[in-house]
């Protein structure tokens, strides 16, 4: 599955990992690129 995360605060984050864990292909959107990279390298 596919699947866009509006916002990467704490919420964002744990729903885009449970989806990430289970295999799917995410995209993660925020205002602030900060927060994107600490996703980014979380999930990484």
């Amino acid at each position: 599955m596919k699947a866009i995360v509006v916002g990467a605060g704490e919420t964002g984050f744990h729903i885009a990992q449970s989806l990430s864990n289970q295999g799917h292909s995410i995209v993660v959107i925020d205002t602030q690129e900060e927060t994107l990279e600490q996703v980014r390298n979380s999930l990484d």
